[in-house]
């Protein structure tokens, strides 16, 4: 059984526990293959006693796809992915941790897991992203697909963004604000949460708008179904504005056209078999906790 692993370089801190994780799977027949730079990097650290094959997508014979790292590490990693049509996991080694639920102390359990015929696995959904190619002429950017989320963001942090939003082919409103988050489901937890945006629960058939510091107190995150075809246009007075898809940023002409929609291509994320979203809520955003101070008084 072959896996692939992708993980963050600069993890120093996780270098014990990681080399012990890798010979645990080796011990129990486990043949694994890393992204080339997550290769190079176990290598120069001696994580593993003979070097890992160096990929540069998934081969053919994975079974899964396991993100060592934070959230961003997991991003990153269902970039890489691409169209490899296999799970993901995540060992989560940053700090909050949302999407990577399994930890170094799971290699017994994760193996027993890819041997079991009932995995249990969550599909989440996509946004694919597409505008003019000649808006990103000479910077070697182009239209991609996120997993968390879209944001479209002003250059200059002394000025707004105004971005109309067409719903449909509809038109909804000229966003007067800093920036404009559109997110997944399982984007509701990350930038568009902090912006003040809905948790929505990671498999419901859904995208939510959530404005960044809007200038008009009416404006408020919005929730649309998930088959709506999304066209916004930014304009500012600088002159350009950034368009971020999962944290990779593209600086875009002032009033190009973006369209947004769900796309075709999905991500299957391995369960831990003790996660479940409510316990998620608990665990990792803390709900139900009682956070009064004991010994303080008003």
């Amino acid at each position: 059984m072959l896996i692939s692993l992708y993980g963050n370089t600069s993890q120093t801190h996780a270098i014990a526990p990681l080399r012990d994780f890798i010979a645990s799977l080796r011990h129990s027949g486990i043949d694994i293959e890393a992204e080339r730079n997550f290769a190079s990097w176990l290598c120069r650290n001696r994580l593993t006693d003979k070097p890992l094959p160096p990929a540069d997508r998934p081969c053919a014979d994975s079974r899964l796809l396991l993100s060592i790292g934070g959230d961003g590490t997991f991003l990153q990693a269902a970039r890489w992915l691409g169209d490899a049509a296999i799970p993901m996991a995540g060992i989560n080694t940053g700090h909050l941790g949302y999407l990577a639920p399994w930890s170094f102390a799971d290699a017994r359990l994760l193996v027993d897991t890819l041997r079991s015929r009932q995995m249990q696995t969550e599909r989440r959904s996509m946004l694919a992203v597409s505008f003019p190619a000649d808006s990103c002429a000479g910077i070697g950017a182009a239209p991609g697909h996120a997993l968390n989320e879209v944001a479209l963001l002003k250059e200059n942090s002394s000025s707004m963004i105004s971005v109309r939003t067409m719903l449909d082919g509809q038109y909804l409103t000229d966003y007067l604000a800093d920036g404009l988050v559109i997110a997944t489901p399982t984007g509701s937890t990350a930038y568009s949460l902090s912006a003040g945006g809905p948790i929505i629960q990671p498999t419901a058939p859904a995208l939510v708008l959530t404005p960044i510091a809007p200038h008009t107190l009416t404006m408020r995150p919005l929730i649309v179904e998930d088959t709506a075809a999304i066209r916004v246009i930014p304009t500012t007075r600088t002159g350009r504005y950034m368009l971020s898809l999962d944290g990779r940023v593209i600086s875009l002409p002032s009033g190009t056209p973006v369209d947004i929609r769900r796309s075709t291509r999905t991500i299957e994320i391995l369960r831990h078999p003790s996660d479940n979203f409510a316990a998620t809520l608990r665990t990792k955003l803390l709900w139900g906790t009682n956070t009064t101070m004991s010994g303080n008084s008003v």
